[in-house]
């Protein structure tokens, strides 16, 4: 039986997209409220300290510290430089469309001819504003100006602005939404000299910024929506990447991660695939 590999590939698009905004459905509940008690140890960053035993009456001891510290320990790959050459190496064949997935008929080839108009892709644009209706409903205008999209590659899946003017769209974002965007990545310089020398210059170029330092880069409760795609198992320390976007979003706001499951294990962990995610029984990472 001869199958068309395009739709083939398109129906299992869908299928994995479904299951990707499921978990990030999960996360922006998480997001939500780990920003929240985040917020309270930077607005209120005092430890209190039990009474002395030697001074009743003293409301905290000599040595008691002022500050809380939030732990920055955590785990990240050794050698993530050496996965640097196979990144700007795939995104160099992409843009020039020598993979023969982008010259065929479906997705890759739609994705990539949308990304080089600087518009955004369809399935992230219609999941974003269906989050945006569901979360913040008619008062959408009033909660989302700024996006974020960290871990963006050579251009972001948000285009060079977001908005949800589509057909189908949920009527209380419909032809509101026009916020700005920002894209980042670590690779970013290297990612604008390649799409200057293709002459690639309608998109929303990358600034640098690993998502690791996300709070230097663009500070703290800066944007409304954070969203990584397909990256968040590319980086050197996931925890702290995650961390830092739900530190960069305001109080309120969404920190999304989209991905597919034990990414790093099905690629082999060639290049930047060096992290597995997955979910347990309860849907919780």
């Amino acid at each position: 039986m001869n199958l068309d590999y395009s739709s083939v590939r398109s129906q299992r698009k869908r299928e994995r997209n479904k299951n990707r905004y499921n978990c990030c459905a999960v996360l922006i509940i998480v997001a939500t409220s780990i920003i929240l008690v985040k917020q309270v140890h930077y607005l209120a960053p005092s430890l209190a300290c039990p009474t002395c035993p030697t001074c009743p009456t003293c409301p905290t001891c000599p040595t008691c510290p002022t500050k809380t510290s939030i732990s920055t320990n955590f785990e990240e790959v050794g050698n993530w430089e050496d996965g640097i050459a196979f990144e700007v190496d795939h995104h160099s064949r992409w843009i020039k469309g020598e993979f023969p997935v982008t010259k065929k008929e479906g997705w890759f080839k739609y994705e990539r001819e949308t990304k080089l108009k600087g518009l955004p892709i369809d399935i992230h644009q219609k999941n974003i504003c269906q989050l945006f209706s569901q979360v913040y409903g008619s008062n959408t205008t009033q909660q989302v100006n700024v996006l974020l999209d960290h871990g963006a590659g050579p251009f972001t899946n948000l285009g060079r602005r977001f908005d949800c003017d589509y057909e189908g769209a949920p009527p209380d974002v419909k032809a509101v939404v026009d916020a700005q965007v920002i894209a980042v990545d670590p690779l970013a310089p290297k990612y604008n000299e390649m799409l200057t020398k293709n002459k690639v210059f309608n998109t929303l170029r990358t600034a640098y910024c690993p998502s690791e330092m996300l709070t230097k880069c663009i500070g703290l409760n800066a944007v409304d929506f954070a969203i990584i795609i397909n990256a968040l198992d590319h980086t050197k320390s996931p925890v702290a990447a995650f961390m830092e976007s739900l530190k960069t979003i305001r109080v309120g706001g969404i920190s999304c991660v989209y991905t597919t499951v034990n990414e790093a294990t099905k690629m082999g962990g060639v290049g930047f695939h060096q992290w597995d995610f997955n979910l347990n029984s309860s849907s919780e990472w």
